[in-house]
Order: C-alpha cells, then sequence, then structure tokens
C-alpha cells in the first residue's frame, strides 16, 4: 500500500467531528519553518570560503517577514489544544493518567536520538579525517538547532498535569496569568537592566501560548474573541516596536543587543495573539473545507512525516552546502 493510499484510508476513518484545522495549521507551521530556515541565510561562495552573512542583515527590510515566519506560538496553541484533548481522555483512567506524561515525552524525544547519534559520528570521523574544530561546529550546531524547541516543549508538556489544572480553577485568567508574569519579567529584566531573568521567559511565555490552546480546547471563547485577540496583538507589538524601542525581528540576528526569540521577549506573545485570533477565525471554514478526503489525506500525510520533515531540515541544508564546498562552491557564487 502506497503512502498515499493509506493516507487516503486514514481520511475516511475520521470522524466528522474532529477539528481538522488544527492539524493543517501545524502542517503548515512546519513549512513555515522549514522555508523560513532554508532562506534566511545569504550564503555566498567567496576566496575560497563560505560567508553566511544572514539576509536579515544584508537586506534590513525582511526583518519584516519575521512576523509571518516566526510560527513558534502556532506549535505550542495547537499543542495546548492537542495536550488538552488527550489529557482529558487520559485522566479518565488512573493507569494512563499516571503513564501519561512519560509516553508524551517518549513520543516527542525518540525520534531525536537518530538525529544526534548521525551528528556525534559525523563530529568522529570528520575529527579524524581532519576538518578544523571551527567547520565540525558549525555544522553539528546548524544540523541540531531544531532540538532547541524540542527541550522547551518537552518542558511545558511535562507540566500539563499542573497547568491545566490551573486552567480548569481559574479558566482565561491562566492564561492572562502567564501572560502578566511575562511582561512583568520583560519589564524587570529591560528597566533594571537584568538580563539573566529574561530567559525565565522560555517559561511563562510558550506557558502563555500553551495555555491558549486549552482556552481554545474547551470551546469558550465567545465570537468577539478572534478579533480582540488580533486587536491585542497589533495594539502590543505596535507598542513594543514603536516607542520601546523592542527589535524588530522576531528571529536573533548575530551581533544584536536584544533577540525577541532567544530568550523570548513579550512581542513574541504579541505575534502570537494575533496568529491565535487569526486561528479561531479560520478554524470553522478551514475544517469544513478539509472535509474533502483528497484535501484531509495530503494533511495527514505530511503530518505523520512531519517530526522527520522538522529535525532532519537543516540537516539536508548543512548537506547541500557541503556538496556545494566540495564542488568549488557550485550554486554559490
Amino acid at each position: 500500500m502506497s503512502a498515499w493510499t493509506k493516507a487516503l484510508s486514514l481520511a475516511g476513518q475520521t470522524p466528522a467531528t474532529r477539528n481538522r484545522a488544527v492539524d493543517f495549521y501545524r502542517v503548515v507551521a512546519i513549512v513555515m519553518v522549514v522555508v523560513g530556515h532554508w532562506l534566511v541565510n545569504a550564503f555566498h561562495y567567496e576566496d575560497g570560503g563560505l560567508d553566511t552573512a544572514r539576509i536579515l542583515t544584508v537586506q534590513p527590510w525582511t526583518q519584516y517577514l519575521t512576523w509571518l515566519f516566526q510560527v513558534m506560538p502556532v506549535f505550542f496553541i495547537v499543542g495546548g489544544y492537542a495536550n488538552a484533548a488527550s489529557w482529558a481522555s487520559a485522566s479518565q483512567d488512573a493507569g494512563k493518567r499516571a503513564a501519561w506524561p512519560g509516553a508524551r515525552i517518549r513520543r516527542l524525544l525518540l525520534p531525536v536520538v537518530p538525529l544526534v547519534m548521525f551528528w556525534t559520528v559525523f563530529a568522529l570521523v570528520a575529527s579524524r579525517a581532519g576538518m578544523s574544530p571551527g567547520l565540525i561546529r558549525s555544522a553539528t550546531q546548524g544540523g541540531l538547532i531544531p532540538t532547541w524547541f524540542l527541550a522547551v516543549y518537552a518542558s511545558v508538556t511535562v507540566l500539563v498535569p499542573l497547568t491545566h489544572v490551573f486552567w480548569q480553577r481559574a479558566g482565561f485568567f491562566s492564561v492572562l496569568g502567564f501572560v502578566l508574569v511575562a511582561a512583568l519579567i520583560d519589564l524587570v529584566a529591560f528597566a533594571g537592566e537584568v538580563d539573566w531573568l529574561r530567559w525565565v521567559n522560555y517559561g511563562f511565555v510558550w506557558l502563555a501560548a500553551h495555555q491558549l490552546g486549552y482556552w481554545w480546547q474547551e470551546g469558550a471563547a465567545p465570537p468577539s474573541a478572534p478579533w480582540l485577540l488580533i486587536l491585542f496583538g497589533a495594539a502590543s507589538l505596535w507598542l513594543l516596536e514603536g516607542p520601546l524601542g523592542y527589535p524588530v525581528s522576531m528571529i536573533s540576528i548575530p551581533g544584536a543587543e536584544v533577540s525577541n526569540s532567544s530568550p523570548p521577549t513579550f512581542a513574541m506573545l504579541s505575534i502570537g495573539a494575533m496568529q491565535a485570533g487569526l486561528m479561531l477565525l479560520l478554524s470553522d471554514r478551514l475544517s469544513r473545507w478539509l472535509q474533502v478526503p483528497d484535501r484531509w489525506a495530503a494533511v495527514i500525510l505530511v503530518g505523520y512525516r512531519m517530526m522527520t520533515i522538522y529535525l532532519w531540515h537543516t540537516t539536508a541544508l548543512v548537506a547541500a552546502l557541503g556538496v556545494a564546498l566540495l564542488l568549488d562552491g557550485a550554486g554559490l557564487r
């Protein structure tokens, strides 16, 4: 049975009540990540070496495009939706409830093992072959870029039993709680020049986005919610980028004093709020559109390979650059 035939078969077995937009958003986000990583560097071969200047610095106007390509909030929002549904189901049985965190983490981290093994072997072989340590380090760091997200997402997933209780008791105020703490951390860190404190927002920014997924899954959002989220995101982003002087780019730029993504600033929540608003706004229409078997099968097909695509897409890029270097910069001049 071909992969497409299997996907069509699974599409036919999908309940009509499934929110197919959730899976669609995840697939689109993966595509955006891959395309973004492949385009962000302006690779150029010159004087026998590889120039890795980022297009964001070569063409500063492209920094605004990161508002579109920065889709990490989408992963945490749809992750919150999926985790809420899965945890609610597992909670009905004591055995499944106890096993849920470990099973979820294994599902996330086991695919990472082959990637780490590949780059470990590469580093050992390359070192024995006389490759410079700097080049080995650059190659391995490039290939392992996707693992940072999984580390953060796994940490947020482990906390689901606690954050879901918080949601059940406080509802949307649980979202606001994380949002307000993230804002306070930014305020204290920037105003008081306490740079180390900003790293705490790896937790609160992404927990806030994940908590939005609970809200969505619960179906508790009023009809006006999408527009309010978009308005809040746009207004707060204008305030941050304008009067408060936050960076324009939503991804890190080498040499820049402040990054909106590493660690995440409140600007990431502004983008996330707008993304959440659009996702809620289009969810029902997309779910109906995806009732067509061929369309839904395409989402299933990519979805089953999503982790492989995500984990190995930078390795593919590094491999392509390696081949180009071996061919005296072919395609990079």
